[in-house]
């Protein structure tokens, strides 16, 4: 009976892959699912909500425009009900302990999985100079004030309590050939942003060109990533490692070999004092943008690519002016996704929240990547909104198709992701950084609301509960 019984589910699921897991399933395959379900070692009862259903189902609250999680029950619902199976049970409660009982590595496995895969079938002219490079940053999200979520990711300081929300600082390194995130890490607000990127470097490939803003340049982070991680940089240098850098003037578009000083005083976060050396040779790049419009005028990029025939002076200027990338990327993950307001009531759904976000935009860049690859378009000018839309839209129309039919539309998809592109600017815009709308607000919390509702009750307070 058993036996009968999860053969059933598994036809069944493999139904709900056809139908909610499209266009994915051909990027995300059920194999690659149960492959990580068996590295893990993670075992779970014949029910509706198995790993798989409740992932996909994941994906598509995710990717939703009205991401509930009674609308998503809602979906798996009318699925089963399709399937001749009255599953009354099915409801956004059922959903949420399946979400709770998924295991908290399985996406985060999962995005790794289809990111070193992605990374086996990279071909190499979409490479830079024939070498991966990672692009590092960071931001910040806000999650729903909960004890639990106050706990685990406190409000800032200086906010009074019960007037902030838990904020989330990550870390991310941004594929400069896809556009997918590589690795992402998060802690609390208080972790600096360099902490975190330490811990995104020890797992990059090995011989990884990582590219940074000033946030990223040190000595010992960058003694770290040559000689510990076998990694080479490219950063932008800080005020107060110019100063021991290079004691000259620069004029513009000037390269040299100068020899990087080890600081006096070894941060106390070096476990490994050893495999700092005393100086080391770096190459310091230096040029002036003249285009009006950009905030800065001066660049000085120091970087271990120190062959001037490999890796010329426009390659560096380039490869640094590309790491705007990693600020549209960011501003994709958060605005475009909605990531920037999380919905988990509790630590561990918001893990699961993050990788799962991240697992849905590294679907819809694999698809982006795969509609550049086959049209010959650059990148960046294949639009991921537009791209998103385009998946929703076709979804739609793959769920109630024949399996020759779906296959037919996810080549039609490609081809109308193509026919949008981005238009090539000859001239930069520029545009003042001020707006013309003006926002009605209400008045900002400046104590608990609770004293608010004291205040109101007792008729002190002029606003309306």
């Amino acid at each position: 009976m058993k036996l009968y019984r999860r053969n059933a589910f598994e036809k069944i699921e493999k139904k709900f892959a056809e139908e909610q897991g499209l266009p994915f399933i051909k990027l995300l395959r059920k194999n690659l699912i149960e492959e990580v379900i068996k590295e893990e070692k993670i075992k779970y009862r014949s029910r509706v909500f198995t790993p798989a259903i409740t992932l996909w189902a994941f994906l598509s609250q995710i990717l939703s425009d009205n991401n509930s999680c009674e609308e998503t029950a809602g979906r798996v619902r009318a699925f089963f009900t399709k399937q001749n199976k009255k599953m009354s049970s099915i409801c956004a409660s059922a959903y949420c302990q399946a979400r709770q009982r998924l295991p908290k590595n399985l996406i985060s496995k999962l995005v790794s999985k289809v990111v070193a895969e992605t990374r086996e079938e990279l071909p190499k002219e979409r490479l830079w100079r024939g070498r991966r490079v990672a692009i590092v940053d960071g931001s910040c999200i806000n999650a729903p004030d909960t004890i639990k979520n106050q706990e685990m990711y406190p409000q800032i300081k200086s906010q009074k309590e019960g007037c902030g929300f838990p904020i989330i600082r990550i870390a991310v390194a941004f594929c400069l050939a896809t556009g997918m995130v590589i690795k992402i890490r998060f802690a609390n607000y208080s972790i600096h942003e360099r902490v975190l990127f330490r811990r995104l470097y020890e797992n990059l490939e090995q011989g990884t060109v990582v590219l940074g803003d000033r946030g990223c340049c040190s000595y010992c982070d960058s003694a770290y990533l040559q000689y510990l991680y076998k990694h080479d940089f490219v950063f932008r240098v800080r005020g107060k490692a110019n100063t021991r850098l290079a004691n000259t003037t620069y004029i513009v578009e000037k390269q040299e070999i100068k020899k990087w000083h080890r600081p006096k005083r070894l941060p106390d976060w070096v476990e490994m004092p050893y495999l700092i050396p005393e100086s080391m040779e770096v190459r310091l790049v230096q040029y002036k943008v003249n285009t009006p419009g950009f905030r800065s005028k001066e660049f000085i990029i120091v970087t271990s690519l120190l062959d001037f025939d490999a890796y010329t002076f426009g390659d560096i200027a380039q490869l640094y002016f590309l790491r705007w990338n990693a600020e549209l990327y960011l501003r994709t993950l958060k605005t475009n996704m909605c990531m920037e307001k999380l919905k988990g009531k509790t630590p561990d759904i918001l893990y699961k929240e993050i990788y799962a976000y991240v697992l849905a935009y590294n679907l819809i860049r694999l698809v982006v990547f795969h509609t550049a690859v086959a049209h010959n378009h650059i990148l960046y000018l294949v639009s991921f909104r537009h791209s998103q839309y385009s998946i929703l839209s076709f979804l739609e129309q793959m769920r109630s198709s024949s399996i020759a039919a779906q296959n037919f539309l996810f080549k039609a998809l490609i081809l109308d992701i193509s026919k949008k592109l981005l238009p090539v600017r000859t001239t930069m815009r520029v545009e003042p950084r001020r707006i013309k709308q003006r926002m009605k607000r209400f008045t900002l919390l400046t104590k608990h609301r609770n004293e608010y509702k004291v205040l109101i009750i007792q008729g002190i307070s002029t606003e309306k509960p």
